[in-house]
């Protein structure tokens, strides 16, 4: 099954309870797909993991973005359900990209190291394990997308946009001065830029949904460069996960178990000092990327937020 990021069949003149509609038929089904897959195959492969986890992120903007075709308790339901699915998800998926990231790294190390190395594997996948029956829990739980579509409905505020690109100018508008005015902030803060990477998320998702109310450069060239910036804050994030964890780790072993350290040690700070070291590597690009943003954002009117029927009469004049 495809993992559903682009939706066929809408446009700026879509009702947007009928693109509620889509939308989340799309979305929901993907989550459903990927539920069973992660939580009973997930050693043949560990992508399921993350498509479920993505799956889950891109339902819950879908569900903030047409929240006013639901009735409000039933999407408070229905997100707390799909935060608590990411949420595990979240945790499986983390000790899959450590694992992952530590098997890279082992490939090229000395067999000093390798000691050090092939203990944090036995850790890693200690820990990975933990996490699964969560994921198996929630599965046998099960999760039924009919129920939800069902109560998609036309919004009761009689001031609610009633054509999808009238939500798209609404929604894209705030999404993008939101992340740009983070962008403007020059700290190398980690906490700073994990909040950038979040509105870099919401303004990904948003996209994704509102693609086709607006001209192509706004999918074939703007999104590509929110795609870009996430990599590079994700990959911060990654590095800064596995700088925590194995910080505490060596803490831990120096602390109670000086045999270990002594045996394992190696291996353990090698990595933790490469983590360190990548996190600023990427800091740069992130600088480098956010000049390139400014002057993708600031290069012409294509950029503002038009829809399709709007861009077309422009581009006649």
């Amino acid at each position: 099954m495809p993992d559903g990021k682009w939706i066929s069949g809408l446009s700026s003149e879509t009702p947007v309870v009928e693109a509620a509609r889509r939308v989340l038929e799309v979305r929901l089904g993907v989550v459903e797909h990927f539920l069973p897959l992660a939580a009973r195959h997930a050693r043949e492969d560990v992508e399921y993991v993350h498509h479920l986890r993505v799956a889950t992120r891109r339902t819950g903007a879908a569900l903030k973005i047409f929240k006013m075709c639901l009735p409000k308790k039933r999407g408070k339901e229905v997100r707390a359900e799909l935060r608590n699915i990411r949420q595990v998800a979240g945790k499986a998926r983390d000790w899959d990209v450590f694992l992952i990231a530590l098997g890279e790294w082992a490939a090229t190390r000395s067999a000093t190291e390798r000691r050090g190395l092939d203990f944090l594997q036995g850790y890693a996948l200690e820990r990975r394990a933990s996490v699964q029956p969560g994921l198996v829990a929630l599965a046998e739980e099960g999760f039924d997308p009919k129920t939800i579509l069902a109560a998609v409905g036309e919004p009761e505020d009689f001031d609610a946009p009633r054509r999808l690109g009238q939500l798209a100018e609404l929604m894209i508008n705030d999404l993008l001065a939101a992340f740009d005015a983070a962008i403007v902030d020059a700290s190398d803060d980690l906490e700073h830029l994990h909040r950038v990477r979040i509105l870099g998320k919401r303004v990904r998702y948003a996209m994704e949904i509102f693609a086709d109310c607006f001209v192509a450069q706004f999918r074939h060239e703007l999104y590509p460069a929110v795609e870009q910036v996430q990599e590079i804050l994700g990959g911060i994030n990654d590095s800064r996960t596995a700088t925590q964890r194995l910080g505490n780790l060596a803490d831990e072993l120096r602390a109670g178990r000086a045999p270990d350290w002594r045996r394992y040690g190696m291996g353990i700070e090698q990595l933790l000092k490469h983590h360190q070291t990548r996190i600023p590597e990427l800091q740069q690009q992130f600088n480098a990327w956010r000049e390139e943003w400014r002057e993708l954002r600031a290069s012409g009117l294509h950029w503002s937020p038009i829809t399709r029927a709007t861009a077309q009469v422009t581009e006649k004049r």
